[in-house]
């Protein structure tokens, strides 16, 4: 609390000069120009402190507005290149699933091919299983018969 005390005391006794110079001043002018020149002239001084602080205000506001609106912009700028990022990252995962997808579809196939020619070889190997079959039997022999002339024609046998 001390600290306190010492530090008003020591910003409010150069206060109190500055504001008895300023009265000062003031009654000075008001005695020897008269009292509009006196408001006048603190007026103007009133003012154009007032338009320094505005100024000083202002500068400030426009640094801070920059100061967001470059940062909104790099924010931006950073938000596009992660699109862009997660974009290509898509394009490739996209590429990826394509090309494992093309081995799946040429496995397929491949397997499909297999298939078709272990079906033919059955085949070709039940036909030729046949074939052995019928070249192993003896030939079916027909024999024609017409010796007994009863008039019934020619017989076949076996």
């Amino acid at each position: 609390m001390r600290n306190f005390r010492d530090a008003a005391l020591a910003v409010s006794i150069p206060m109190v000069l500055v504001l008895g110079f300023l009265c000062l001043v003031v009654w000075w002018m008001q005695t020897n120009f008269g009292a509009i020149s006196a408001l006048a002239t603190v007026g103007g001084v009133l003012g154009a402190l007032l338009l320094y602080v505005g100024v000083r205000i202002g500068g400030t506001l426009v640094r801070d507005a920059q100061r967001t609106a470059l940062e909104n912009f790099t924010d931006g700028i950073a938000a596009i290149e992660q699109t862009r990022t997660a974009s290509a990252r898509g394009q490739s995962a996209q590429q990826t699933a394509q090309a494992r997808i093309a081995v799946i579809d040429y496995q397929a196939q491949l397997q499909q091919q297999r298939q078709v020619q272990r079906l033919l070889t059955d085949e070709r190997q039940r036909w030729d299983m046949q074939q052995a079959q019928a070249a192993r039997q003896p030939a079916a022999t027909w024999a024609m018969d017409d010796n007994d002339d009863d008039g019934a024609g020619v017989r076949y046998y076996e």
